[in-house]
């Protein structure tokens, strides 16, 4: 990017081919925005007495905003930046969800001050508690969101695999480097994820702040609200199955087998480096030793 007027230009372009592509997930994330809005709305207007209350309705508002910054990252074309924010809405929910209507956790978590640990200090404690509030027991269920929680880490914490398919691209002429915005395949792929998680994930986390409301007929009314967005998520699976893959840029042959000559070369590359690196200190030995020899012959 030579400026950062070009680079709002590419986002714009971006943003117009992404929420093309991506128009049923990015108008299921803004119902479920609204919905958000309206629960924590409903919690601070008719809350359960106890401190659990007090904390779910911090960690409620802190997943609308989530959702919020994920779907506008995931539309300006940086997708794997949003797959970040849809790992972090899983963890959220898992607090949200182990801390329930515990009084006793509530304060815990209010009074947790290590700053190197969360709390709970396991994310599986936090999915398993989310499972048990919605009543799920199928241990295939907890496999699938590990699995999807695993991939969301892996844009978290910079897993070199994916790293590398996202900053290194491959086309008829060569291998080239990716910068900014990002509407290729790939890119779309990455929104794509991120916002399918986030729905799917932020949909369970309105069930369980609603625990906190004291008006049955809003718990009822925005639960059944959350079902209905769950359910048209569902329905979209085809269509999601289709943007992803088969042809996905995560599983193409052609990707993998491109990228792995790239890494050959690099380690090439490295090896060449080493060895120059290795000449040119003997050669430094050889001149070191050689001008101690006319040293010492002119002190002679």
């Amino acid at each position: 990017m030579s400026n950062i007027n070009e680079r709002f230009k590419i986002e714009h372009i971006a943003e117009h081919e992404i929420r093309s592509r991506l128009e049923p997930l990015v108008t299921l994330i803004e119902r479920l925005i609204s919905l958000y809005d309206r629960t924590s709305n409903a919690i601070a207007d008719h809350p359960q007495p106890g401190a659990a209350t007090k904390i779910g309705l911090i960690l409620t508002d802190r997943l609308a905003n989530d959702l919020r910054v994920c779907l506008l990252t995931s539309q300006l074309g940086y997708g794997l930046q949003a797959l970040v924010l849809a790992g972090t809405v899983v963890e959220i929910l898992g607090a949200l969800s182990y801390v329930g209507t515990n009084d006793g956790r509530a304060v815990s978590w209010a009074k947790h001050t290590d700053h190197r640990n969360t709390y709970p200090p396991k994310v599986a404690d936090g999915r398993e508690a989310t499972l048990a509030a919605l009543g799920i027991s199928d241990p295939a269920v907890s496999d699938n969101w590990k699995q999807a929680y695993t991939f969301m880490c892996m844009a978290k914490h910079a897993n070199p695999f994916l790293s590398m398919l996202h900053g290194l691209r491959i086309k008829s002429s060569g291998a080239y480097f990716a910068s900014g915005p990002d509407c290729s395949d790939l890119g779309i792929h990455m929104s794509a994820r991120a916002l399918w998680y986030t729905v799917g994930f932020g949909t369970f986390g309105v069930h369980v702040a609603l625990d906190h409301c004291s008006d049955d007929a809003l718990q009822a009314q925005f639960s059944a609200e959350a079902i209905s967005i769950n359910e048209r998520l569902r329905s979209l699976e085809p269509w999601y199955l289709e943007v992803i893959g088969p042809e996905s840029p995560l599983k193409s042959q052609k990707e993998a087998s491109a990228l792995s000559s790239e890494a050959q070369r690099l380690e090439s590359e490295t090896d060449r480096l080493r060895r120059e690196t290795k000449r040119m200190k003997q050669e430094t030995h050889s001149l070191r030793h050689e001008t101690r020899k006319i040293r010492r012959a002119r002190r002679i």
